[in-house]
């Protein structure tokens, strides 16, 4: 009897044993399954960013003029002339047309100095190849009237102190009445490409700016 039992006893240690190694075995797989499925990763969707809206060119016109005061350390000079000290004031006056490429008539006139010999710089524009008319929420809008556009990126070629082959770019803005809010940045270069004017983005100190229907 002492025999069976120790038989029957060992028989069952060993189903016990047996048992517990085969669900230790089946831990082990499924820690290895999720370790991989972990390492391996679930993608993550990543989120789009939203686009700035980027203002949609508007049809017009925009006119007036004025002039701005500005040292004259951020102009660049013409290379004969010594510029006097102070400030250089810079005047223009335009009647421009928004589109692509512009319709005409197209006028652009700016003058600045005098500079060291007294004389005073002339910069006429003969060809308007640049007039992108846009809304840009930034700036005030143009009121009265009102205007679907507030802001003239403009370019193109003429002449410098009578010289063809200069070339201009500019930024005008209408931000309303009574204009002290307008602002004008150019560069003028001649016809060897060279910067003679500089006008960083200035408000003007006489003048206005004002933007146009397509029917005004």
């Amino acid at each position: 009897m002492k025999l069976g039992k120790i038989l029957t006893l060992s028989f069952l240690l060993l189903a016990l044993v047996a048992i517990v190694n085969h669900q230790l075995t089946q831990s082990s797989k499924n820690l290895s399954l999720i370790s991989t499925a972990q390492a391996q990763g679930t993608p993550t969707a990543t989120p789009t960013p939203t686009p700035t809206p980027t203002p949609t060119p508007s049809l017009g016109r925009m006119t007036g003029g004025g002039s701005v005061f500005i040292g004259v350390d951020t102009a660049a000079k013409i290379k004969t002339q010594t510029a006097v000290t102070g400030a250089l004031r810079v005047t223009h006056g335009f009647e421009i047309h928004c589109g692509a490429p512009p319709p005409t008539p197209n006028s652009l006139e700016v003058n600045w100095g005098p500079l060291g010999n007294d004389q005073e710089n002339n910069f006429h524009l003969e060809n308007l190849t640049l007039g992108e008319c846009i809304l840009d929420p930034t700036l005030k809008i143009p009121n009265p009237p009102v205007a679907p556009f507030n802001k003239f990126i403009g370019a193109g070629t003429g002449r410098l102190n009578g010289v063809a082959g200069a070339s201009i770019s500019f930024i005008f803005t209408d931000q309303g009445e009574p204009g002290t809010s307008d602002t004008e940045s150019m560069t003028i270069s001649d016809s060897f490409n060279n910067v003679v004017l500089t006008v960083p983005t200035t408000a003007l100190t006489f003048g206005n700016h004002q933007a146009h229907k397509t029917n005004e």
